[in-house]
């Protein structure tokens, strides 16, 4: 039987987060990993320190007990022998490959169980991923793999349909040399649905893609001289979807209210390019007040695909 020089629970390790494991890098056993794993979580160690993150031996996540975090013998030990029970430390997404917060409540005489929590609303937002400016998100599909995303916005888009409205959020991921947006709308479950889109075009007023958008049609002519044809996703007519936007830059700032209008299209994805996805998705948006228009395309993506780490 191996025994760790740390005060670990083995049981529980398959949980612990990235951001989890960087704060405490310095204490996990690293025996613990095979030799792979260690250079992995090294590499990204040194990612988030080049980001200027620095490691907090005391970091906690809210709401998690102890009890499941430490061995039962460092918890026995009398006060100040143990090795710093006094912190928390870890959320379970990262073995689960679940964008889900698991809170674990105290344990009770017959026993423990934890308690999953899948907040759904913050700070008046819908925001089913619970990010924040600052926050990293990384991707376990192929082209995304091995890059730290930052959230530098966080946008809530409440689309007008008669007297409904219906919530979608945009996270805005930025990495040394590309952006992606990150969307998650209700989906039938109790987990979104997510896409990731990348930006495609972006422009101020252009009178000539408000007349496009107005056919069920949208043409994009590539550079090679062929034409990509996305067909309307949704009967939202030629003056498309009425949205009100909120957006959030920084922690604790207000948020930029605003009002937009998109049209949404699809086609199905190309093996010939490389696309996996069954269908590729296409959004061009006009914001109302200043014309600047965004085109974004992009597929779906599974939270099992998606591990976020708040800052």
């Amino acid at each position: 039987m191996v025994m760790y020089r740390d005060p670990f629970n083995s049981s529980m390790l398959q949980y612990m987060s990235m951001m989890w494991l960087f704060h405490h890098w310095g204490q996990v056993d690293h025996r613990r990993f095979d030799e792979a794993r260690v250079r992995d979580l090294e590499r990204q160690v040194a990612e988030m320190k080049a980001k200027g993150m620095q490691p907090d031996p005391t970091y906690a996540e809210p709401g998690v007990d102890p009890d499941l975090v430490y061995r039962r013998d460092v918890l026995e030990q009398p006060e100040g022998s143990h090795w710093g029970m006094w912190f928390l430390g870890f959320l379970a997404v990262c073995g689960a490959g679940f964008a889900l917060v698991f809170v674990f409540t105290k344990r009770s005489q017959e026993g423990r169980r934890p308690q999953i929590v899948r907040p759904q609303e913050e700070d008046g937002l819908y925001n089913p991923l619970r990010l924040h400016t600052g926050d990293f998100v990384s991707f376990k599909t192929l082209d995304l793999a091995g890059r730290n995303w930052s959230v530098t916005q966080v946008s809530e888009y409440q689309r007008l349909a008669g007297d409904e409205t219906f919530p979608m959020i945009n996270y805005e991921l930025q990495d040394e040399d590309r952006r992606m947006i990150l969307r998650a709308v209700p989906g039938a479950e109790a987990l979104p649905d997510l896409l990731v889109l990348k930006v495609f075009d972006e422009m101020g007023f252009n009178e000539d893609v408000v007349e496009a958008v107005k056919s069920n049609e949208f043409y994009v002519d590539e550079d090679d001289g062929t034409r990509t044809t996305y067909s309307a996703l949704s009967d939202c007519g030629e003056e498309g979807w009425s949205v009100r936007t909120k957006a959030m830059s920084g922690r604790g700032q207000p948020a930029k209210e605003g009002e937009c209008r998109y049209w949404d299209y699809y086609r199905k994805g190309d093996v010939s390019r490389g696309e996996m996805a069954e269908d590729v998705f296409f959004f061009v948006e006009i914001d109302q007040a200043t014309g600047w228009t965004r085109m974004l395309e992009g597929s779906r993506i599974t939270s099992g695909d998606v591990e976020t780490f708040p800052a």
